[in-house]
């Protein structure tokens, strides 16, 4: 079966990433709390190298591909980091009025 984690880890995130990355392809998806710190030094797209996965910013009825974010905001820290295409990320949103922005 398939599960999602998400972790608040307050600044740990290296920590977590190198575990996660080491469970092999364990985990398909993951979201995490990413403060500004980690983000202005590249968290995310270190995470989703690593990972071998897209990054995507949860917002409010939306996910926003890491490629179209410029700066970090206080109220949007959570990523959704995951394995599965495009495709399928789309389609499993959509009967929940989410989009892929």
């Amino acid at each position: 079966r398939d599960a999602v984690v998400k972790a608040d880890i307050e600044g740990g995130e290296a920590r977590l990433l190198d575990g996660l990355a080491s469970s092999g392809r364990a985990v398909v998806d993951f979201v995490c709390e990413v403060l500004q710190p980690a983000f202005e030094t590249g968290f995310v797209s270190e995470a989703a190298g690593k990972l071998e996965a897209d990054a995507y910013l949860i917002r409010d009825g939306r996910l926003s591909p890491f490629e179209s974010i410029m700066d970090w905001d206080r109220s949007d820290r959570n990523w959704l980091f995951t394995r599965r295409p495009r495709s399928t990320v789309e389609r499993v949103l959509w009967p929940n009025e989410l989009r892929v922005a």
